[in-house]
């Protein structure tokens, strides 16, 4: 399983681990939330408690960012990877907006915009 990340989402991380919300992260927890119009965003927050057995740890910039990654998310969601980067744009707005960006080879379909995604060819309205 190969999660990249440009250097413009190094950086930025980089910041949000120098937060003072930040003081006792281990890391970035990066999750799958099941909302938006295609059925799922990603998340990323800070990791204060990892779980060894069940979440799968990658390091960048010679460790000084640390991912977290629950193993079922990794296989449900991620199978073919994971590129992160950060970018700056004005989509539907004269200000720009900065963002992460997620290109995820296993989604079938992404909304729109480009913040939500599912690897289901089909939506199901199920809860």
């Amino acid at each position: 399983m190969n999660i990249e990340l440009k250097e413009a989402a190094v950086m930025q991380m980089k910041k949000f681990l120098q937060a003072p919300e930040a003081q006792g992260a281990r890391g970035i927890r990066l999750s799958i939330q099941n909302k938006g119009c295609a059925g799922h965003t990603y998340h990323i927050d800070y990791a204060y408690s990892v779980d060894e057995c069940v979440d799968q740890t990658f390091e960048f910039a010679n460790g000084q960012i640390i991912i977290w990654i629950n193993r079922d998310t990794l296989i449900r969601f991620l199978q073919k990877g994971l590129v992160i980067d950060y970018v700056c744009d004005s989509v539907g707005s004269e200000l720009p907006r900065y963002r992460f960006t997620f290109t995820n080879p296993s989604a079938k379909v992404t909304c729109g915009c480009g913040s939500s995604f599912n690897v289901e060819t089909t939506l199901s309205t199920e809860e």
